[in-house]
Parts: structure tokens; C-alpha cells; sequence
């Protein structure tokens, strides 16, 4: 599995680009044959009331179906993160849950 960071400047330091890559790997990990590559973008944005908030998309390319694309806004960069690798691995534990579903059907 490949992982592809772009973080925002203030984000880029070497220690984070670590941790978060250590992060990926460890929660998606178990799902490495069924992925082909992981992206996390994370960037700035404009709150309502002026203040910023962070925005991280996830997009993670199946090897045998559609891509998973998952964007969380939340005001602490590390925890945008977290929420989004949560909700993919959720993602993917529901889904490969179902295909087995399915395979047992017949």
C-alpha cells in the first residue's frame, strides 16, 4: 500500500508526516490486499465565524471496486485525521463484511 501526504505548510514538519503515515498503516494495514493506494489531503479552510479550520480527505484506491473518499472539517488537524481514518476502516470493515455476506448466500 502506498501512502501519499499533502499536508498543509505548518503541518509538514517530518515528525507529523511520520505519525500520520504510522497511523494509516497501522489502522488500514489489515486491508493492504484489498488496497492499492491512500491519499490524505489536508488543508485550510474558512469557518463560519472567521476561524480556521482544517480539512482532511482520504481517499483510499481500491485494487477491485470504487474509490473510498472521505472528508472531515474539524477545528484540530490531528483529530480531522483520526475521525477520517476511523471512518475508512469502519468503511471497509462494513464492506468487505457484506462481500462475504454475499459469497455465503450461494
Amino acid at each position: 500500500m502506498r501512502v501519499l501526504l499533502k499536508l498543509a505548510a505548518r503541518h509538514s514538519s517530518p515528525a507529523a508526516r511520520d505519525a500520520v503515515d504510522r497511523r494509516v498503516r497501522l489502522a488500514l494495514g489489515r486491508f493492504d490486499e484489498f488496497i492499492q493506494r491512500t491519499e490524505i489531503v489536508l488543508t485550510d479552510a474558512k469557518g463560519l465565524k472567521g476561524n480556521v479550520l482544517q480539512c482532511c480527505r482520504l481517499t483510499i484506491a481500491l485494487r477491485s471496486a470504487p474509490d473510498v473518499v472521505i472528508e472531515i472539517t474539524d477545528i484540530d488537524a490531528t483529530l480531522a485525521i483520526h475521525r477520517a481514518i476511523d471512518r475508512a476502516v469502519r468503511h471497509m470493515r462494513e464492506s468487505l463484511d457484506r462481500r462475504r455476506d454475499v459469497r455465503r448466500e450461494f
